[in-house]
C-alpha cells in the first residue's frame, strides 16, 4: 500500500517511476507472489511503462536469462556500441562484457555495470565512465564556479541569460534565466562592446552599475564557439574603498617621507636622481630636475671609495648601512653624511638603489673636538701622574729624611722622661712625656705617609700565609689603652674557626687601626671584635663599638685620604685621616674591603672578610708558589732596606753617640753639683 500510495503521488505529481524502481517493484511482487514461470506474463499496465522506459531512457540496457544470454537491449545500447539489435540479441554477456570494459565490433568502452535481476531475467544497466567523468568535472567546475568571488553570467547574443553562478544570485537581486542581462545590469557602451567581442573573436572590458543596489563593477566580455557571451563581473566597491586606502596611504607615506630629518632618494646606476624627498633640497641645496649625478657632488677623494661601495652593493645584491661620505652642497659647502644603501631589483636585475643620507656633520665636530679634548686631558693626565709620581716620591724621600732626626729627638725624650740625664722639675717631667708623645704621634704619621707611597707606586708587597686570627689578638687588641678609658674590650676568634690566609702582620696593622679607632671614639660601653663564618670559603671579622655613631653622608668619605669625620673635629680627636685609608688599601690587595654600618649615637660595625686557609693539596701547592714568588721580592727588597739602613744607622749612631755623651757629660755635671752642694 505504501509503493501505490508512493507511485500515486508521483502520478499527480505529473513524475514517472524510473526503470530501476519498476524493475525492483516487478521483482518484489513476483517474489510475494511465487511466481516461476519463465514466461512473464506482463500485460498489465506497470510492465507496459517497464517496456517503455526501457525502450526510451538514455541509459544503455540489456536484458537477460538466466544463462546471460541476451534477449534484449533498447535503443541507447545500440547506439552506445553502434551496432543494430539483431546482432546484440542471442550473443552471450561474457562476450562483449570483460573486465568492466564493453567490447562491439572492435571498439572499447569504460563502464560501470549495475545487474537487477527480476524473477529469472537479468536487466543490466551500462553507465558510460567517461561520459560520467565528463559530467563530473563539469558539476565540479561549475561548483568551483559558485565559489568565485566574481559575478559570471552567459547569455546568448541578443542578452537572454542562460547560466549566472551562486555570486551572481547573491549580488543580483531577482536574476532569472530567460530575462534579459540588460534587466539588472547597466553596462557602458554594452552592444557596442558585444559585436566587437563577437566579430574579432576577442575579449572586451567595461564598467557598468547593478540597477538594483547601485553596485559600481568592471566587466570582461568573452565570447565563445557557440556565439553565447560570458560575463565575468568584479565588485569595484572593495577596489575603490582599496584605492582610497592607497591614497590615504600614499598622503602619510609623503608626509613622512618629506618631514624626517634623513634625505631619501632614488637612484640609478649611473648616479642620476630618479627620486627624492623634500630634505634633499633643503639640506644640499639642488633641485631634483636639474641636480648633478650623486657621483658628481660626491666629495672628489671619497669618489672611489663609493664607486666601489655601489659596485658591491650590485654585484652582491646586499645593502649597505651607516658608511660614511663627504658631499659637497651647492654653496660649496662640505657636509658629513652617513649613507645606507639597499639595491632594487626588478626581473632579477640592479636597475636602481634606495639610499638614505643622515647629516653628521655637527656630530663629526664634536668627535674632532673630542678627539682633541681627549689628547689635552692625555697630556694632562700624563703631566698629573708625573707630578704624582714625584710627590710619592718626594713624599717617600722627606720621610725616610725625617726619620733621623725624629730618632734623635725620641732618644732624648726618652733620656729625659726617664731622668737619665738627671732629676726634673713637674714642669720638665711634663714637657718630657709631651714630647715623646708627639714624637710617637709623628713616627707614625711617617709611617703612614711611607705606606701610602708603597701603596701609589705598587711597591707594597704582601707575605701571604696561613695563620690564625687568635694570634693577633696580643698585637691588636690594645687592652691597656681599653683599661684606662674604662672600656670593656671583648675579643672573640674561636680556634674553630680553622685559619685563615693574608699577610698577619698587615692584617694585624688593619685590625689595630680599627681597634684604636674604635677605643678612641667610645667614652662607655664595650668594644668586641667577633670573628664568625661567612660562608664555606670565608671569614668575617668585626670591630663593634659603642660610641656616638658616624652619619650616613660620611660613611664613604672617611675612607678617603686625609678626611675625618664630623665626630671626630667636634670632640678634637687625634689623628691624620690616613689609617682608614691605609687600611682599604691593605684589603684591596687581599682581594676584599672594609665595609662599615653605623647610626648616630647606636655605635659603629667595621667589617673585614678573608678567605680561608687551603686545605687541599692543590691550592697549598699554589700557595707554595706564591710565596717562592714573593720570596725573591723580598730579597730583593731587604737589599734596598740594607742600603738605606747603612747609611741610617751611620746617622744613627753619630745621633747615639752625642747622646751617650751628652749623658755622660749631664751625669759628670750632676755629680759636681752634688759634690759643691
Amino acid at each position: 500500500m505504501a509503493d501505490m500510495e508512493h507511485d500515486q503521488i508521483k502520478q499527480n505529481e505529473g513524475m514517472q517511476p524510473t526503470i530501476l524502481e519498476l524493475a525492483e517493484e516487478q521483482l518484489t511482487i513476483e517474489k510475494d507472489n511465487g511466481k516461476n514461470t519463465s514466461d512473464v506474463n506482463i500485460n498489465s499496465g506497470r510492465y507496459d511503462s517497464f517496456l517503455l522506459l526501457f525502450e526510451k531512457t538514455t541509459d544503455p540496457l540489456i536484458i537477460t536469462d538466466k544463462k546471460k544470454t541476451i534477449l534484449d537491449a533498447n535503443i541507447s545500447f545500440c547506439r552506445f556500441v553502434g551496432c543494430e539489435k539483431d546482432k546484440i540479441k542471442g550473443s552471450k554477456l561474457n562476450q562483449i562484457v570483460k573486465k568492466n570494459q564493453l567490447i562491439v565490433n572492435g571498439s572499447s568502452k569504460r563502464v560501470e555495470i549495475t545487474e537487477i535481476p527480476i524473477n529469472d531475467r537479468y536487466l543490466y544497466i551500462f553507465t558510460d565512465l567517461d561520459k560520467k567523468a565528463e559530467i563530473e568535472r563539469k558539476e565540479e567546475i561549475s561548483s568551483l564556479i559558485d565559489e568565485v568571488e566574481d559575478i559570471i553570467i552567459s547569455t546568448k547574443k541578443n542578452g537572454e541569460i542562460i547560466y549566472f553562478n551562486q555570486n551572481a544570485k547573491n549580488m543580483i537581486a531577482g536574476i532569472e534565466k530567460g530575462r534579459n542581462v540588460k534587466d539588472y545590469l547597466k553596462i557602458s557602451k554594452y552592444s557596442q562592446k558585444i559585436k566587437s567581442c563577437i566579430e574579432k573573436n576577442k575579449p572586451e572590458t567595461s564598467e557598468g552599475i547593478i540597477e538594483t543596489n547601485n553596485i559600481p563593477f568592471s566587466v570582461k566580455i568573452l565570447p565563445s564557439k557557440n556565439k553565447e557571451i560570458t560575463l565575468i563581473i568584479k565588485n569595484q566597491i572593495e577596489k575603490i574603498k582599496l584605492n582610497e586606502q592607497i591614497k590615504i596611504a600614499k598622503e602619510q607615506y609623503e608626509q613622512l617621507v618629506n618631514n624626517t630629518a634623513d634625505i631619501i632618494c632614488i637612484i640609478d646606476k649611473k648616479g642620476n636622481f630618479k627620486f627624492a624627498n623634500k630634505q634633499f633640497e633643503r639640506q644640499l641645496g639642488y633641485k631634483i630636475d636639474s641636480s648633478p649625478s650623486l657621483f658628481q657632488i660626491i666629495h672628489p677623494e671619497e669618489v672611489p671609495k663609493f664607486v666601489q661601495t655601489m659596485s658591491e652593493c650590485e654585484k652582491t645584491r646586499k645593502g649597505f648601512q651607516e658608511k660614511e661620505f663627504r658631499i659637497i652642497t651647492s654653496r660649496k659647502k662640505i657636509l658629513f653624511f652617513s649613507v645606507s644603501a639597499l639595491p632594487l631589483i626588478q626581473n632579477g636585475i640592479v636597475n636602481e638603489f634606495s639610499m638614505t643620507f643622515r647629516d653628521i656633520t655637527a656630530k663629526k665636530k664634536k668627535e674632532t673636538e673630542s678627539a682633541d679634548e681627549r689628547e689635552r686631558l692625555k697630556a694632562d693626565y700624563k703631566k698629573l701622574s708625573e707630578m704624582n709620581r714625584m710627590k710619592t716620591e718626594f713624599v717617600s724621600m722627606v720621610s725616610h729624611d725625617l726619620k733621623t732626626p725624629l730618632t734623635n729627638i725620641q732618644g732624648y725624650a726618652s733620656l729625659l722622661r726617664n731622668k737619665i740625664l738627671g732629676p726634673n722639675t713637674q714642669k720638665q717631667q711634663e714637657a718630657a712625656e709631651i714630647i715623646d708623645k708627639e714624637a710617637k704621634h709623628l713616627a707614625k704619621l711617617i709611617n703612614d705617609l711611607l705606606d701610602l707611597s708603597k701603596i701609589d707606586s705598587g711597591a707594597m708587597t704582601l707575605h701571604k700565609r696561613p695563620f690564625k686570627l687568635k694570634d693577633l689578638e696580643d698585637k691588636c687588641a690594645l687592652r691597656n689603652i681599653a683599661e684606662r678609658k674604662g672600656l670593656n674590650l671583648i675579643w672573640n676568634t674561636p680556634d674553630s674557626l680553622g685559619e685563615v690566609y693574608g699577610d698577619p702582620e698587615r692584617i694585624a696593622q688593619v685590625l689595630t687601626n680599627l681597634v684604636n679607632n674604635a677605643i678612641k671614639f667610645t667614652d662607655h660601653g664595650s668594644v668586641t671584635i667577633n670573628a664568625f663564618e661567612k660562608d664555606k670559603n670565608h671569614i668575617q671579622v668585626d670591630v663593634i663599638d659603642t660610641g656616638p655613631g658616624i652619619p650616613k653622608k660620611e660613611q664613604e668619605l672617611i675612607f678617603e685620604r686625609f678626611q675625618r669625620s664630623s665626630v671626630s673635629k667636634i670632640n678634637n680627636k687625634e689623628g691624620s685621616g690616613l689609617g682608614l685609608a691605609i687600611a682599604k688599601e691593605i684589603m684591596k690587595l687581599h682581594d676584599s674591603d672594609i665595609t662599615v654600618k653605623s647610626e648616630v649615637g647606636k655605635g659603629s660595625t667595621f667589617s673585614i672578610v678573608l678567605r680561608k686557609a687551603p686545605k687541599n693539596k692543590e691550592e697549598k701547592d699554589e700557595i707554595d708558589k706564591y710565596l717562592e714568588k714573593i720570596g725573591e721580592e723580598e730579597k730583593n727588597e731587604e737589599k734596598k732596606n740594607e742600603e738605606m739602613k747603612n747609611s741610617e744607622m751611620t746617622k744613627t749612631e753619630r745621633s747615639t753617640e752625642k747622646i751617650d755623651n751628652t749623658s755622660k757629660d749631664s751625669s759628670s755635671s750632676t755629680n759636681d753639683l752634688n759634690k759643691t752642694n
